[in-house]
Formats: C-alpha cells, sequence, structure tokens
C-alpha cells in the first residue's frame, strides 16, 4: 500500500533539478508539480493496491460511495443551497450540498456493501462511507484550490463544461488514499 520513500525522495529532487534549470518554473511552480505528481499518482497507486489485493468489489463500493457523495452534493446544493461552503476555492458549493452529499454516499455505500456482502462489519461500512463522502468533497477542494491558485478555470476541455478529466475523478484518486489507508488498518 505505501510507495517506498525512495521514489518520493527522487521526484522531489528530479522537480527541483528541472526548477533549477527552467527559470520559468519557480519554487511555487515546482512545489506545485511536486505535490500534484505525488497526489495523483498515490491515488492510482491505492486504486491498484485495492483491485490487486482486495477485490473489484472493494474498487466498486469506493467508487459509488465517492460518486454517490459528489452526485447528492450537486442536486441538494441546486434543489437547497444557500448558504456557501468556501467560495474562495468553489462558489458554487454549499453547506447544504454537501450535507446532501454526505447523506446519499453514506446510503449509497452502505446499500452496496449490505447486498454484496462485501467482508466489512456493518458498523465498519458506515463509519467508512461517511468518512469517503467528507473526503470525497475533501479531495475536490484541494484539486480546486491547485486550480484557483493557478487562476485556472478547467484541467481541459475534453468534457466541456465538466472541469476536464482530472476533475472528474479528483475525489475518486483522494478518496483511494483514504480508502486503502481504512482498509489496511482494518484488516491487520
Amino acid at each position: 500500500i505505501f510507495i517506498d520513500a525512495y521514489y518520493i525522495y527522487l521526484l522531489l529532487v528530479l522537480v527541483l533539478f528541472i526548477a533549477i534549470l527552467d527559470e520559468k518554473i519557480s519554487v511555487f511552480r515546482a512545489s506545485y508539480y511536486f505535490l500534484s505528481i505525488l497526489l495523483i499518482s498515490s491515488g492510482y497507486h491505492a486504486i491498484l493496491y485495492i483491485r490487486n489485493d482486495l477485490g473489484v468489489m472493494y474498487l466498486l463500493y469506493l467508487g459509488f460511495t465517492t460518486f454517490g457523495s459528489d452526485i447528492g452534493a450537486y442536486f441538494s446544493g441546486v434543489l437547497f443551497g444557500k448558504h456557501k461552503l468556501i467560495p474562495r476555492l468553489s462558489p458554487k458549493k454549499t453547506i447544504e450540498g454537501s450535507i446532501g452529499g454526505i447523506a446519499l454516499g453514506t446510503l449509497i455505500g452502505v446499500v452496496f456493501a449490505y447486498y454484496t456482502h462485501l467482508p466489512i462489519r456493518l458498523f465498519y461500512v458506515g463509519l467508512f462511507s461517511v468518512i469517503l463522502t467528507i473526503t470525497s468533497q475533501i479531495g475536490d477542494l484541494t484539486f480546486s484550490s491547485f486550480k484557483r491558485a493557478f487562476n485556472i478555470k478547467d484541467y481541459s476541455h475534453i468534457f466541456p463544461g465538466h472541469g476536464g478529466c482530472l476533475d472528474r475523478f479528483d475525489s475518486l484518486l483522494f478518496n483511494s488514499l483514504i480508502f486503502a489507508l481504512c482498509l489496511f488498518y482494518y484488516f491487520i
């Protein structure tokens, strides 16, 4: 589950070396590159760990819980949203949307785990579902903060109006790290 520190050090040295050679890359931008590469690659590494070591059902549970949170947050925000969550990072996200995301994502996660007989005690399924719905939103806001730091609206224009490919998976990448840690400590 854990990435060898050697590779993290190597990445850091490489990014700093490139920053020294390229005068257009500031320390701020080099830090962004390092953190982005580390966060995205760690997320994919966690997805591989979950899929290969635990099975596809755990990965489906992660996806249903994460995307359930995103869908619940969107629709409850549109229907009931009045109070802004963190407008400097994401001006359209609301507290009501956040609560709706937590509720729907948790419900979907628990129902999925129950009906697929995921071998985790129901109490922990509920706990993991609540944690994942909260960290899903934190992951989305984290990637939004990256975009705001560089005055970028979208990561790409592959999906017009959707913020790019990374916007579809930022919550999932972030959540895969959290879920992998939860499962690692659950199964110890």
